[in-house]
């Protein structure tokens, strides 16, 4: 089961450029040349996107994006490859010596959703799959696409707890990936 969202992929850049003599990098056209290192972290679709778009550029891996981030404001890499909103917030909180290319890199992700083998809930995929589908047909995909990615609203809404539930599911996420996966306030 698969879900394909759009997501923006922009690349952080160093303040001020110096490589190209005095020629600041301004465009994806300007990154995509020999000797030009773009750092990305691997598995992320960045990586990919680096390798289609920006063929001619080196890419150079990260085990952490804030090493990413240090290694373009150092000077290391000409660029650094990763999710829109993660290096908003990065920047929003500290992050020195970096800005955000006005041009994105487009690419279209694909996401998973893995489901254990041994659940005891009868049908989990074809639940899974049907909401899915429901959430896709009556717009909700869409407007929380809109809502978190492109209005950048980190707030959640209020969603009201089912009367009696007849399956209780538990999800794991990666809560690093704001404003996607979030710990929720206790109330």
């Amino acid at each position: 089961m698969r879900r394909v969202w759009g997501i923006l992929v922009v690349l952080v850049l160093l303040l001020p450029r110096v490589a190209f003599a005095a020629e600041a990098i301004t465009s994806k056209e300007q990154l995509d040349r020999t000797g030009v290192k773009i750092g990305t972290d691997v598995g992320n679709v960045a990586e990919t996107a680096v390798r289609d778009e920006l063929p001619n550029a080196t890419v150079v891996y990260f085990d952490d994006k804030f090493l990413g981030y240090e290694a373009v404001a150092q000077g290391k890499v000409d660029a650094f490859a990763y999710d829109l909103r993660q290096m908003q917030l990065s920047i929003e909180n500290g992050q020195r010596g970096v800005r955000l290319l006005d041009e994105p890199l487009d690419y279209e992700i694909h996401i998973c959703v893995g489901i254990s083998s041994v659940s005891p809930i009868p049908d989990l995929e074809d639940q899974v799959n049907r909401f899915i589908g429901e959430v896709r047909a009556d717009g909700t995909l869409d407007e929380m696409h809109q809502r978190w990615v492109v209005d950048e609203n980190d707030e959640m809404p209020t969603i009201d707890l089912p009367q009696d539930p007849q399956v209780h599911l538990r999800v794991g996420t990666s809560a690093s990936f704001l404003p996607i996966a979030t710990t929720p306030e206790a109330s």
